[in-house]
């Protein structure tokens, strides 16, 4: 029996830095798409999750022609197929798209491009749902990772981040995961790098904010 092909996604119109990356955009876009219109497409997906591609038999249907045709071979696609699943995987709020009715935290407010992995885990520390402690435990495993490595530890990390992923940290997951192949120690400068700026960024709010308050709290001098 033939499975239907997904329903194609609507012509996208906001796209966050869409000339760097047009190909991951396009991807993720199609596969949030799928993932809220089709349930059964979204089981397909969320079937692969922390598998190799040779393991994915019942994603193929659903990515195998989403994959930009200069990335189709094994090492190349295996991204595409990692990320599809973890979107598959995630809350409905993170994976359709919808919109969070969760505040942003402080560090958040001002957010104008994608974040890397590491903010991510940084914006967890701050909504509370992850000790920075365990966050920084996890961003460091993740980063000392082969690339076989890494797709096995990644979905449990990403389990975490129960803070909104808009489709720009998608994006920008998916592009940093193309060049772990090759840039790996780059991607996990980077990685670091902003989750540590993330950290300090948050600690100057707060002490700016409890330094407010204080000040307020203090009588006039006579």
């Amino acid at each position: 029996m033939s499975t239907p092909d997904p329903a194609p996604p609507p012509t996208a119109t906001a796209q966050p830095d869409s000339g760097r990356y047009a190909d991951e955009y396009r991807f993720v876009a199609q596969v949030r798409h799928i993932c809220r219109e089709s349930p059964g497409a979204r089981a397909a997906l969320r079937s692969g999750l922390g598998k190799p591609v040779d393991r994915c038999e019942r994603m193929h249907w659903v990515v195998a022609g989403l994959v930009p045709e200069k990335d189709r071979g094994y090492e190349s696609e295996r991204p595409y197929y990692a990320i599809a699943s973890m979107i598959a995987a995630a809350p409905a709020s993170q994976s359709d798209g919808k919109n969070s009715t969760d505040p942003p935290a402080p560090a958040q407010r001002s957010r104008t491009s994608p974040r890397t992995l590491g903010e991510c885990l940084a914006d967890a520390v701050d909504k509370g749902s992850i000790r920075e402690s365990g966050a920084e435990a996890k961003l460091q495993l993740l980063t000392r990772q082969s690339t076989g490595g890494l797709h096995r530890h990644l979905p449990p990390v990403m389990r975490l981040l129960d803070s909104r992923l808009d489709i720009g940290d998608w994006v920008r997951l998916l592009a940093d995961l193309r060049a772990w192949e090759t840039n790996r120690q780059r991607v996990a400068r980077r990685w670091l790098q902003s989750f540590y700026r993330r950290r300090l960024r948050t600690e100057q709010f707060t002490a700016e904010q409890a330094d407010a308050a204080e000040h307020a709290q203090a009588p006039a001098a006579p």
